[in-house]
């Protein structure tokens, strides 16, 4: 949440156990298969909640159509983060909900 390690972990800022995502495309970008988007109230430094009431929304999607194309890139060159049109209006609403 937060950091994109590569070639290995930084146990200073590794709060959660390190997840690893699988390079899905055969040649080009790296590519990963995105199995949810969430959005967390008052943000934090870890997936982990920092107390019981905090909130947590998930942003509904059709994962087909978002990871469709040329799929969800990841791009460590950039801060740049681009998500599907179809993310649009509902990441939007969660977004306004979670943030006021």
């Amino acid at each position: 949440a937060g950091f994109i390690t590569i070639g290995g972990i930084d146990s200073r800022v590794d709060l959660t156990p390190m997840v690893y995502a699988r390079n899905v495309a055969k040649s080009g970008w790296f590519t990963v298969f995105v199995k949810g988007v969430y959005v967390r109230a008052n943000g934090g430094q870890s997936v982990r909640p920092d107390h019981r009431n905090q909130k947590l929304q998930r942003v509904t999607v059709d994962l087909f159509e978002f990871n469709s194309g040329k799929g969800v890139i990841v791009d460590s060159g950039t801060t740049d983060t681009y998500l599907h049109k179809s993310v649009a209006e509902p990441f939007d609403e969660v977004w306004r909900e979670v943030t006021g």
